[in-house]
């Protein structure tokens, strides 16, 4: 871990659920990302709106689908390659398509202090005023 730790430096040291959803430009969509602490690693599904945490869902593995309400939503990856902004994968909700997903920079990844958890980013929704990639 600590290997991983050095390779994604610079990490942001934060301990507000606010770095969910931090972008220069107002976000509103989806974020999927690897949580590893020291007892567990997790894929959490954030949503965001204008910035601002609204909800996430938290799974084990990626079989599993994310449940929010009484909905499912599902990832399916098509790409292994994480090269930023590059269309990686999409989003399902109960089986139909909601939206792309594009992978992450990795270099966003961030430690959250009090609970000792790396936070790596793998995809995210694009943003609304995408032109390439219209939601």
């Amino acid at each position: 871990m600590l290997i991983l730790l050095l390779v994604l430096l610079p990490c942001v040291l934060a301990n507000d659920i606010s770095k969910y959803c931090y972008s220069r430009h107002p976000f509103s969509g989806y974020k999927f990302q690897l949580e590893i602490s020291p007892n567990k690693s997790n894929y959490t599904l954030i949503y965001c709106r204008d910035n601002k945490f609204i909800y996430r869902s938290t799974v084990k593995s990626l079989s599993e689908p994310f449940r929010i309400g009484g909905n499912n939503l599902t990832i399916t990856k098509f790409s292994s390659n994480f090269l930023p902004n590059k269309l990686s994968g999409n989003l399902l909700l109960n089986g139909e398509f909601l939206c792309p997903l594009l992978s992450d920079n990795l270099m966003n990844s961030w430690l959250e202090i009090n609970t000792r958890s790396l936070h790596i980013p793998l995809l995210t929704s694009p943003p609304i005023n995408s032109k390439y990639y219209p939601v």
